[in-house]
């Protein structure tokens, strides 16, 4: 049977924690790359909001500025984390609004679409 200790004995202490300072580095990386899939789904969303109506059209508003928020962010801690540094709390509070206010909305009004004439 092959232990998972066996592998890391080759590895001195050094070594050992570079490895985990990499990993943990890619972690944000990669994380980084997938808030830009999500901050397109927040502009897709924000855009569907405004042309179906069935949700309040500020809240899809404030979607697209939620989703560019994101870009934003993600571009400034790829790019130059220092600059990310300075961004994160002014840049995020409008992203959190819409993000709350859309949940809040679904979760207490919700979407009544309109009744079809034909039967499905």
């Amino acid at each position: 049977m092959i232990e998972e200790s066996g592998a890391l004995t080759a590895l001195g202490e050094g070594q050992r924690q570079a490895w985990s300072y990499l990993a943990i580095g890619l972690f944000d990386t990669g994380f980084s790359f997938a808030l830009l899939f999500f901050a397109g789904f927040c502009v897709l969303i924000g855009t569907l909001i405004l042309r179906s109506r069935l949700i309040p059209r500020v809240i899809g508003a404030l979607m697209v500025v939620a989703g560019s928020g994101h870009i934003v962010n993600t571009l400034a801690l790829i790019l130059s984390p220092a600059v990310s540094d300075r961004l994160v709390p002014g840049i995020l509070l409008p992203v959190g609004l819409a993000e709350l206010s859309l949940a809040l909305w679904l979760a207490v009004k919700g979407v009544q679409a309109p009744a079809s004439s034909t039967p499905c």
